[in-house]
Order: C-alpha cells, then structure tokens, then sequence
C-alpha cells in the first residue's frame, strides 16, 4: 500500500535565480570564455576557475542556476571536479539537478532543457526576443577545417549540415575566413543567450505561481505539483499493492517500419493532443479498489479495467500484431503465440481484431473506475486557449508543455542514483 498525497499547496517564496553560458573554441573545443546573469548583474569570465568562484559564492546562497543543455556547459567548466563539488540527481542520463554544499550553503544548478524542451532559438521566437546568430568560431573547431574543406569541395552540404551544423550562409561566411579573437559580438551574442533563458525561466515562474507551488525542476514534477493542488475532494489515494503488476503492461511506445519504400505520395497522420485527449475523456482504474485472482474469467477482461497475464494467440496473417512483447531486452510486436501481461483494453483491442486468449494466469482489475485528470487537463487547455487569444505564445507553450507532461510522471519508475567518486588508496 502507498500513499498519493493531493491537495498539496506551499507558501509562496522568493525564487532566486540566474543563468549561465559558456563558449567554446568549435564545438566540444575548449573554453573560449562564460556569461553569468542574474539579478546581481551581467558577468563576463574569461578565467574558468573564476567563474567557478563566482557561481559557487555565498552571494548566491539558496540560487539556482540554468543552463540550457547543462551537461555540455558543465563538462567544459568543471570537467571532473563536478563529482568532487556536487552531489548529483540524474534520471536516464539526464541531469536533474547538482547541489553543491562544501561551505555550509546550498547553491543548485539544473537544466532548463527539463522545462523547455526545445532549442533556445524557439524559445527566443516564443517570448519575441530572440537569440543572435551563432559566430562560426564557436561552431568550427580549428582541427575540423581540413575534413570541412573536402566536405565543401565534395558539395556535401548534407554532412556538413548534420555534423558541423554549417548551413549554406554559413559556409559561404567561412570561406571569408574565420578570425579567432573575441570581440564585443561574440560577448553580446552569449549575453542574450543567458537574457533568453532567464525570461523564459521567468515566464514559467509566473505560470506556476497561479497554482501556489514551488518551482520543481522538471516539466513533469511541476505538471504533478499543479495536478495535487487542484485536487480538493480528497487529501490523498491509497493505492493498493496490487498497482506494481500494471507497470508489467508498460512496454512504452511503438516505432516502426512497414514498408521500406514507396514511389507513391503519402500521408502524414498526426494526433491532436493524443496524451491530453485520452486522460480528459477516458476512465481509469480506481487505484483504491484493486483486487487481485488467479482463477479469472474472460468476463474479467471484457468488462473491467485491469491487466491480466494470458497466453494469446495472434494470426500469421495479421499485418499490424497489436501487441508488444519483450525479446532479448528489445520491443517486438510479433504474430504468432506469446505470453505476458497486458491491459485489458489493448486485449479487447486486440481480440476485435482476431487475436484469441487461450490461456488467462492471473488477472488484477478494479471495481471501480475513475477520472482524476479531467479537472487538471480543462484548466491547461482553458489556460492555453486564454493565452493563445492574447497573443502570449511562451505562456501557451507552458499550458502545452504540462498538459502534455503529466500522463508521463504517472509512468515514471523510481530509479534513485547517487553520483560520486572513489577514492584511489593505492
């Protein structure tokens, strides 16, 4: 049994914030020199430790600092001292958030990627000031000319698109000739790099000030934060034992190809709000009445919501086998008799379609169902059509950004990792 506690609200606090940026010489190149912005003033650093120095000083006692796609920004100004300075939340690769705490004060550093995911020049084009054009120097490292060159000779526009990101403007300004000085508009580009992020971060602060809770760092432990605050009828879900059985019927999502080539014109199909769609009209099992047997029936599956681990068969002859199954680590969705645990609905789907059960092992279904999400899922999208009537696009692009986000903090798997170093005691 666990708890799911709603209705959560916090006091409003100050945020303190501020971003980042650093330029490298081409990229993964060294350090050419770093921006920091924040309330405090515009700070140019040409010396990496003494940015370090600055970002880490107890004038920014309890900040937190952004940096879009930090992994890079960080690699190049901490290198491997970031295992000695922070401690480190990482979920899939992805870095949540570093703390660092070596004097008694705690200063965070997180990735506004996890809020925003998307290029700071789309961001820059949602809240109309956009980010500059990018000097070529911080694009083309010195020891990439020679492989450049022979891409340019050889028209290879593709390539050097796809790996150097080098448009065909910008090849032609590289042909010019690239000076490797800094000079005030290389400084002022990355200025407005920060400028960017720091107004989109304070776009999404004044978003989620409408629903007094604090800022969390990732688009879907905010969209979960509004969600528990606007539920009132309860102040928590008791979720029965039986929930972790309905996580072996999360395969997670299918990509696939049908056919290899075609000489036809085709179509493309595209969902409107599929995740925000489903959790505004659908029902859900009610995690409160779970119950578990296994001695099931078929009426089990064709009239309540649930999982059920069978054995089913799929046709041969089935273009589209509807449902997955795991081989060797790998998602398949094969034809033929298989084994596993599915949700009732991808069963009755799949039975419509021709499947056949021949076997049902266990079953956990609900006796009741339910729709939490309905309330959350109408106020983003009345938000949104508000915003978008304004002419607020960053503020529309949050509405969509939690709408779509809330769905997949329900699918999480708690996974915790710590992050440090051991020491060599040779």
């Amino acid at each position: 049994m666990k708890t799911i506690h709603l209705n959560r609200k916090t006091k409003r606090t100050n945020i303190k914030f501020a971003t980042f940026d650093v330029e490298t010489w081409g990229l993964g190149g060294s350090f050419a020199f770093g921006v920091c912005y924040s309330n405090k003033g515009t700070k140019v650093f040409f010396n990496k430790q003494e940015m370090i120095e600055y970002m880490l000083s107890r004038s920014f006692k309890n900040y937190i600092w952004y940096s879009h796609n930090i992994k890079y920004d960080i690699s190049i100004i901490f290198g491997k001292e970031i295992f000695n300075k922070f401690k480190a939340i990482i979920s899939s690769g992805r870095i949540i958030q570093l703390t660092y705490n070596e004097k008694g004060y705690n200063i965070y550093l997180r990735d506004s990627m996890n809020l925003f995911n998307t290029s700071l020049d789309k961001i820059g084009k949602l809240i109309g000031y956009e980010k500059l054009k990018t000097p070529l120097k911080f694009k083309i490292h010195p020891s990439f000319v020679d492989e450049i060159n022979k891409l340019i000779s050889s028209q290879d526009y593709d390539t050097l698109y796809e790996t150097y990101g080098l448009t065909k403007e910008d090849i032609e300004e590289y042909q010019k000739g690239i000076d490797y000085t800094i000079t005030k508009e290389d400084i002022d580009y990355c200025i407005r790099d920060c400028e960017v992020l720091y107004k989109a971060i304070e776009y999404f602060i004044q978003f989620i000030s409408q629903f007094n809770i604090r800022l969390r760092p990732t688009i879907g432990a905010n969209a979960l934060a509004i969600f528990q605050s606007m539920q009132t009828e309860k102040e928590s879900i008791n979720v029965s034992g039986y929930d972790f059985l309905f996580r072996k019927s999360y395969y997670g999502g299918r990509t696939e190809l049908f056919i290899e080539s075609s000489d036809k014109k085709l179509n493309y199909y595209d969902f409107n709000s599929l995740y925000p769609s489903v959790m505004f009209f659908e029902k859900y099992p009610d995690p409160e009445s779970l119950a578990y047997t296994n001695n099931p029936t078929i009426d089990l599956i064709e009239n309540y919501e649930g999982v059920s681990y069978v054995k089913v068969s799929i046709p041969e002859d089935m273009f589209y086998p509807p449902l997955p199954y795991k081989l060797n680590d790998k998602l398949i969705f094969p034809v033929g008799t298989i084994k596993g645990w599915y949700n009732h609905n991808e069963l009755r789907m799949a039975m419509k379609y021709g499947a056949k059960i021949k076997r049902i092992y266990k079953t956990v279904y609900a006796t009741k169902t339910c729709n939490l999400f309905k309330e959350y899922i109408q106020s983003m999208y009345n938000l949104r059509l508000k915003y978008k009537k304004e002419k607020n696009d960053i503020m529309a692009q949050i509405c969509k950004l939690l709408m779509n986000s809330l769905y997949g903090k329900f699918g999480q798997k708690n996974v915790k990792r710590e992050i440090g170093t051991i020491a060599d005691n040779k």
